[in-house]
């Protein structure tokens, strides 16, 4: 490692990588990012996730206007990266289902959002148009979103990974910031890998640390205020080939979004005007619910496809730490989630697939990307939880504006 760097990008991860991307292509200068997995694509949110490209239809810009705006945006930037570098990926479309009537104005208040989000195709329809596309799918209502996707967040993270380097982004891997001391025109670096400790000057830091990045954020200012509540959502996956009556087309299937209660959990089944007043107010959280997403292949040609594999998750939870990969829940808990809606599924149709974890910081709904109040040149970027893939794109042109004053 050089030992001054123009800057230093602490996590490599879909957000750290895109950024690492973004500035590689603006700014003739090292760029230096360290990742404290042994490699690349190991565990973490960024490859352990459902894939889905979502669209921006769930993000009301009154409480989260940073996702409302990224996440629209980087659907568009992550259709056409995919399609230039052949990443695996499909726009496979949505349906969210309201299966009663209680959940029409949820579903109804979601077209709100992405009417004023400006999602392109999105519209309600009937349960008829459903069974036309989904006929194992039950519903009363529907709200159909046409550019919702399915991406391998594998192949897209390497992908980001060789156009950096490409681009002379030096990348450290097994390298853990352990101390960022605050200097005169910059920081001072730690990084420690393995036994080996290692010291290096930087004029800029972006902090994209994931499930870390609330620790990294503290070592530079003491008095951050965020906190990262590591969130484990946990998945099983069936065959759609298995039996006729639970073929779908391989479209994304979602529950209407409710409301739960963040300390005790739980669905709120509460009537929509006053869900909304709690969940305007902080005090109750919404969820996109547990949902069937088809997974992305390709096949011997090398053509993207989609796999017979449908993936059901996720089911959260807040107690399992920032290393439990373990699965909690059994079968039958997803088969009680999408029955509703899936009515023919059962346990023996299940396997296990994965368990990823979300960074989502405590009480902060919205991505959090701002610059440390008492260092300009320190960037955090904090929570980025879902929709962070689809958007990462997005936040990696929004962080290269962020940086262009302090480049000289």
């Amino acid at each position: 490692m050089k030992p001054r760097q123009n800057i230093t990008i602490i996590g490599a991860g879909v957000v750290g990588l895109s950024i690492a991307y973004a500035l590689s292509t603006v700014f003739d200068t090292e760029i230096n990012l360290v990742e404290k997995n042994e490699k690349i694509t190991g565990d973490n949110q960024s490859t352990r996730n459902s894939g889905v490209i979502h669209a921006g239809i769930y993000y009301d810009n009154r409480i989260m206007p940073k996702k409302a705006a990224l996440c629209v945006e980087g659907n568009r930037l992550l259709y056409e990266f995919c399609a230039q570098h052949k990443v695996a990926h499909k726009r496979v479309g949505k349906f969210v289902v309201a299966t009663c009537p209680d959940e029409i104005d949820y579903l109804e208040d979601t077209f709100r959002i992405a009417r004023e989000n400006n999602v392109p195709d999105v519209r309600m329809v009937d349960a008829d148009f459903v069974k036309k596309r989904e006929p194992n799918v039950s519903c009363i209502a529907a709200l159909y979103c046409k550019s919702s996707g399915v991406i391998d967040p594998v192949g897209y993270l390497k992908k980001l990974h060789g156009l950096a380097k490409q681009n002379h982004t030096a990348i450290y891997v097994k390298s853990h910031a352990i101390d960022i001391l605050p200097g005169k025109h910059g920081f001072t670096v730690t990084i420690q890998s393995g036994d080996h400790k290692e010291t290096f000057d930087t004029d800029i830091v972006i902090n994209c640390a994931g499930l870390n990045s609330d620790t990294i954020a503290k070592l530079v200012n003491p008095e951050t205020p965020y906190e990262i509540i590591p969130m484990k959502g946990e998945a099983v996956k069936f065959l759609r080939t298995q039996s006729p009556d639970l073929f779908t087309s391989g479209m994304n299937i979602y529950p209407t979004p409710h409301g739960v209660y963040p300390e005790k959990g739980g669905k709120a089944q509460l009537p929509f005007a006053e869900f909304e007043t709690l969940y305007l107010k902080g005090l109750i959280k919404k969820t996109l619910g547990v949902h069937l997403t088809p997974l992305v292949q390709k096949d011997q040609t090398g053509r993207m496809t989609l796999s017979d594999e449908i993936s059901i998750g996720p089911a959260m939870s807040a107690d399992g730490g920032k290393q439990s990969y373990d699965h909690t829940y059994d079968k039958n808990y997803y088969v009680r989630r999408v029955r509703s809606f899936f009515p023919h599924i059962s346990a023996s149709h299940l396997d296990f697939y994965q368990t990823g974890i979300l960074a989502m910081a405590k009480g902060q709904p919205d991505f959090i990307i701002e610059t440390d109040p008492n260092h300009k040149n320190f960037i955090n970027l904090i929570g980025i939880d879902s929709p962070g893939l689809t958007s990462s794109l997005a936040i990696g042109k929004y962080v290269c504006e962020m940086v262009k004053p302090l480049v000289h």
